[in-house]
């Protein structure tokens, strides 16, 4: 068998090495590989037969004469800036669109079909680009990402896995070629070709919005029989929309440099109590409302009729939420929740068929490995009140991606979250994409942001939803738990610093990530009944982490004032604006000033990273972008630390400080 590489000059720059394993299936040992624009590390030997782990700008505007910002444009709206226009000589092709030409090629022995898998771009071990037979020969022509790596392997009639001679995955990369063509229209460095704002500068606000602001108590809701232990928290607690503009507008995400806003689903929702599902509900018999949003109740046969949830607000409210954060270039983020409806919905109650039934055995309650495993994890409720969709059926998807598009359009969203995509048909994530690009791209003047939620630490799962045809990029458990790990319950920056350098090459390029450090799933990253005024800064530095590294970071609120809570639901208190301690007003404006110097600082965001120093509990490291640099040094340690190798010329932006960077804290320099 044989694999080509094509070159605008008829060069061959491809590297191709071998691993361990056999020839009934992918090997899951050898050197392993990468995916996209580097990727994360393959398997750790084994024999044959499964497959291994390896492998895998806003406009800046078209600028005044001479190429500064001037009337020529500065950043779209939500944009945070650009550096004004350029020349057309100075163009340059998005980071991650550079692309070489590549042809596989194995000889025939009467097959049907055959076709390509592996952990390169645009493949899986169970799914791949399928070839075409030309005479004796199956032939495929596929684009690659310049730097990719990878493994793969070819599979005939679905099931026969091609021998090679040598029991390995045959290895392909780093991909290079003289002339490398470009996928994307060229623009302007730091630049976006087609919109007025880039993701990469996003920072996300996660505004829980019941248990944020209670600004209209007109609006309040009471679900009757839902249990009232822990002060009612179960129920619907008052917060609104109104109250959210209200904070808008008074500059508080301004201050704490935030500039997209992740609102709780805010459609319609059943007014049912629920039993709970987490074994303290089970031993108890604790029911719930649907405070939380997750609980969608849908009764029109028309989807394109948006009904939003009357315990935050009026519909005008939420635009008038929405026109707010606008006006003051903000993006919205609605949190989406596609996976089921719940039971009182009319729409379950017409179309049993659009519906997994719980007597299938594929689908039931989502118990065990039900919860991970295919199909399972597509099928089963996660109680017996929640229907789970049943997107094989094309009117069920229809009907619901129907929806998805009007609540876009008509509740003026720039983004969605897609809740446990992981229990989601990839199809329906496709049907979105497409209709989102096609419907309502053009008239948003922007990209439409969709990041998915998968509740796992496996970075091979994460990467499965994420592409140009399905997700931007994930939120990112395994960042959550390193920073839990080595910065806010303990101290090893050097193994944060090389998680990252793994971690920052691990998904496709054009891969847009949102790192955090808490959310509404997990116990309150401060503590969970009580804190500290060391803990309070370290968990201050975990946000300077995030602050300093690439992807979309997000602010679970009340993180930023350490606020306190065991699991779900009480980690979902409301915002204690009037009881604030000075400890966590200092630890609030500290955060903000770490998203704010990111925010004027686009090598934070974008550039690359080369460590300096690695030790236990301190990390100092620069990031280049172009001819943009940045120096970092976060000291998680005790003691104050000494910074060494910033070149003169560079001042301190977080508090105007000197080299010495004081006990649990974090100083970037930058000119």
């Amino acid at each position: 068998m044989r694999h080509i590489q094509i070159l605008s000059v008829a060069a061959l720059l491809t590297s191709m090495v071998v691993g361990c394993g056999s020839d009934d299936g992918p090997a899951t040992g050898g050197p392993g590989g990468f995916a996209g624009a580097g990727g994360e590390a393959g398997g750790t030997g084994g024999t044959g037969g499964d497959p291994g782990s390896g492998g895998t700008e806003g406009d800046a505007g078209s600028g005044g004469t001479g190429g500064s910002g001037g009337t020529g444009g500065s950043a779209g709206v939500g944009g945070t800036g650009g550096s004004g226009g350029c020349a057309e000589e100075e163009k340059v092709c998005p980071a991650g669109a550079e692309v070489c030409s590549h042809i596989f090629e194995t000889d025939d022995n009467g097959y049907t079909s055959v076709e390509v898998r592996g952990t390169l771009p645009g493949m899986d071990w169970n799914d791949g680009p399928q070839m075409a037979l030309t005479g004796t020969t199956w032939t495929l022509a596929q684009q690659l990402p310049v730097g990719a790596t990878g493994e793969y392997k070819y599979v005939a009639d679905e099931s026969i896995w091609i021998p090679d001679g040598m029991g390995n995955n045959m290895q392909l990369g780093p991909i290079s070629c003289a002339e490398p063509e470009c996928t994307e229209e060229l623009m302007c460095p730091g630049g976006n070709p087609t919109t007025g704002y880039d993701w990469r500068d996003a920072v996300i606000y996660f505004v829980f919005v019941d248990r944020f602001v209670d600004a209209d108590p007109t609006t309040n809701c009471n679900v009757a029989g839902v249990s009232t232990e822990g002060g009612n928290i179960r129920n619907y607690k008052g917060g609104d929309w109104k109250g959210v503009t209200e904070k808008i507008n008074g500059g508080y995400f301004d201050d704490l440099g935030v500039n997209t806003l992740w609102l709780t689903v805010p459609l319609k929702n059943s007014m049912s109590a629920g039993a709970g599902i987490q074994p303290e509900d089970i031993q108890n018999g604790y029911t719930y409302s649907s405070y939380h949003g997750y609980w969608p109740q849908m009764n029109d046969e028309d989807p394109t009729n948006v009904y939003t949830n009357d315990c935050f607000g009026s519909k005008q409210d939420l635009l008038d939420l929405a026109d707010a954060a606008h006006a003051r270039g903000m993006k919205i983020l609605y949190d989406y929740a596609m996976v089921h409806v719940h039971s009182d919905s009319q729409i379950y109650q017409n179309h049993g068929d659009w519906f997994w039934g719980l007597s299938d055995p594929t689908a039931g309650i989502c118990e065990g490995s039900k919860w991970d495993n295919l199909p399972d994890r597509e099928r089963c409720w996660f109680t017996d009140y929640l229907p789970h969709w049943n997107y094989t059926n094309a009117s069920a998807r229809a009907y619901s991606v129907d929806n998805a598009i009007a609540t876009a359009i008509e509740l003026k969203a720039d983004a969605f979250r897609c809740d446990a995509i992981k229990h989601v048909d990839k199809q329906w994530l496709k049907d979105l994409r497409s209709r989102l690009t096609i419907e309502v791209e053009p008239a948003l003047g922007n990209h439409f942001y969709l990041v998915g939620e998968t509740y796992t630490f496996d970075s091979n799962l994460l990467k499965e939803y994420i592409g140009s045809d399905m997700l931007d990029g994930q939120f990112d458990f395994p960042v959550m738990s390193q920073l839990k790990d080595n910065v806010i319950n303990g101290s090893n920056l050097a193994a944060l610093a090389d998680f990252f350098a793994q971690n920052d090459s691990t998904y496709p390029a054009g891969t847009i990530m949102s790192p955090f450090a808490g959310n509404h799933d997990i116990p309150r990253i401060a503590g969970e009944t009580s804190t500290d005024d060391q803990r309070l800064e370290r968990v201050a530095n975990a946000f300077a982490v995030l602050a300093t590294t690439k992807g979309a970071p997000l602010i679970y609120y009340g993180d930023e004032v350490g606020m306190t809570g065991r699991s779900d639901p009480y980690n979902r208190a409301m915002y204690p604006w009037s009881t604030l301690s000075t400890k966590q007003t200092w630890m609030r404006d500290q955060i903000g000033k770490y998203f704010n110097v990111r925010n004027d600082h686009p090598a934070l965001r974008r550039g690359a990273r080369t460590d300096l120093t690695k030790e236990q509990t301190f990390w100092a490291f620069k990031v280049v972008d172009g001819t943009h640099e940045v120096y970092v040094a976060i000291n998680n340690g005790d003691q104050d630390h000494e910074m060494t190798g910033v070149p003169s010329g560079f001042t301190e932006q977080v508090e105007g400080g000197s080299m010495t960077v004081p006990a649990r804290r974090c100083y970037i320099w930058a000119q």
